[in-house]
């Protein structure tokens, strides 16, 4: 099918959306991914606000009658993709094809943890419990597992810990119920998809764990489109290095507690390490301030208060490790809180210690927690190493890609050398019909006074404007 006749104002889609007006720059984008595809080359294609980029790579993609992978920076692009966007297009493609939605483990039901935590003895508040009945009950007629259906539950609610999985306390095949599992369902419904649609985030979880020899999860395609593609070189950047959050100190305590009660009530110190880790994690929060920010190494090294806490964190983390190393032959569950414990002890090390200039050291406070990174410098050989193990075209696209009319600095940063580029203007008229409005003095987002101050500013705009306005918060 000719891409020209596709998006005519007499063509398929225009026979099928209703309201449709061709846009030139769709289709010139279209026709330039298109020839990409079928060459097996890559290209980067910048398109603005209003272009119709999402259909000007599905289109061709599906044309080309190759796997492929769509990658978006957000689950909810994600979301719109699968359930709005690809129904349309399967409606009026000749020829059927198959989809997939793909998310992280973190999105899905997990089976095995919803049981342990309705039978556990450990106590809930009522709102968790109300909440954990809440899944329970949807758990017997869900058919996909997606976190993103229940309704009264929100995906945030930090109870969902208990009904999903991480990489760290997973059973693998070796779970009772690895053969209901939806992580394994989904997965497996990617392999055998035409199209499978993913985020940023697990197409680099995919790349980290194939770096560390635990298999592929993503099947080899013909063609990568990753939209939102400016977000691309920062998420990379994290899955390479190391980020260590309170919540994961605090997690594997929970869990190191559950299996005490559960298997090893024989050995106190467990339960005693478990706690003492909990205390530790608390303080070293406590040591950072009530400032939330992201801050630089060296400042950390300067405040005695917090190394304190920090090396009090290190030594308390491995006493649990110790403790479980002794209970880890009582049950494979035991067995897996240890080489958690085992694992986050020599990745707080690593950064502990760090002195290679390859590696940038940060830190970031929330209001109840706090992370610890080292990423990378740059990223650029190993996100080619990455690129030609799927040994497809690769799409990067993206309202935002270029720099005074460059695409220089975007390629840089993933090691692009010799990717022809286009770039496509909004047909929107901003000059004419919009106003842009930055309001001054207001503090940074994570400041607890800016909700009720951005609001003043907020809702004069919302009537004046009869709620057609757009807001962005960076």
């Amino acid at each position: 099918m000719d891409i020209s006749a596709f998006f005519s104002s007499n063509g398929i889609l225009a026979k099928a959306v209703k309201g449709y007006q061709p846009r030139q720059a769709q289709v010139e984008m279209a026709t330039a991914i298109d020839t990409a595809i079928r060459e097996n080359r890559h290209f980067i294609a910048e398109a603005g606000t209003g272009t119709g980029k999402t259909f000007a790579y599905l289109v061709p993609a599906l044309l080309s009658g190759k796997k492929a992978i769509v990658s978006t920076g957000t689950k909810n692009l994600q979301d719109q993709l699968f359930n709005k966007d690809i129904p349309l297009l399967r409606k009026v493609f000749k020829t059927p094809f198959t989809a997939a939605l793909l998310k992280g483990r973190s999105n899905y039901l997990c089976l095995l943890r919803l049981k342990n935590a309705m039978t556990t003895t450990f106590g809930f508040s009522k709102d968790d419990a109300m909440a954990l009945a809440k899944i329970n009950t949807w758990a017997s007629r869900t058919q996909t597992g997606d976190i993103s259906e229940i309704a009264g539950v929100e995906e945030n609610n930090p109870i969902w810990y208990q009904a999903t999985s991480t990489v760290g306390n997973c059973l693998g095949q070796e779970c009772a119920d690895y053969a209901q599992c939806f992580l394994v369902k989904a997965r497996k419904k990617a392999q055998e998809a035409d199209l499978i649609v993913v985020n940023h985030h697990l197409l680099c979880a995919d790349w980290a764990i194939r770096d560390n020899g635990f298999g592929e999860l993503l099947p080899s395609v013909g063609a990568v489109i990753i939209d939102e593609a400016h977000q691309l070189p920062e998420t990379a950047a994290n899955f390479l290095g190391i980020n260590l959050s309170g919540r994961q100190f605090n997690e594997l305590a929970q869990d190191s507690l559950v299996e005490f009660y559960q298997d090893a009530t024989d050995i106190p110190e467990l339960r005693a390490t478990a706690e003492n880790l909990e205390h530790a994690v608390r303080n070293l929060r406590l040591a950072f301030g009530i400032e939330l920010k992201r801050g630089d190494w060296q400042e950390l090294v300067k405040n005695k208060a917090v190394m304190d806490a920090l090396h009090s964190l290190q030594t308390n983390l491995q006493q649990l490790t110790e403790q479980l190393k002794i209970a880890s032959v009582k049950s494979k569950n035991l067995d897996v809180c240890f080489k958690r414990a085992e694992e986050l002890s020599e990745q707080l090390q690593a950064i502990v210690t760090e002195q290679d200039s390859k590696w940038i050291r940060w830190y970031e406070l929330h209001r109840q927690s706090f992370t610890l990174n080292r990423t990378p410098l740059t990223i650029t050989n190993e996100f080619q190493q990455f690129m030609l193990l799927h040994k497809a075209s690769w799409i990067f696209t993206s309202a935002t890609l270029s720099v005074a009319n460059s695409f220089e600095h975007f390629s840089s940063q993933l090691g692009l050398t010799d990717i022809p580029g286009a770039s496509w203007s909004s047909p929107f008229d901003y000059a004419n019909q919009s106003l842009f409005y930055h309001p001054k003095g207001l503090p940074h987002p994570n400041d607890p006074h800016f909700i009720p101050l951005i609001l003043e500013f907020v809702v004069p705009v919302l009537e004046a404007s009869q709620g057609r306005a757009f807001f962005f918060i960076h």
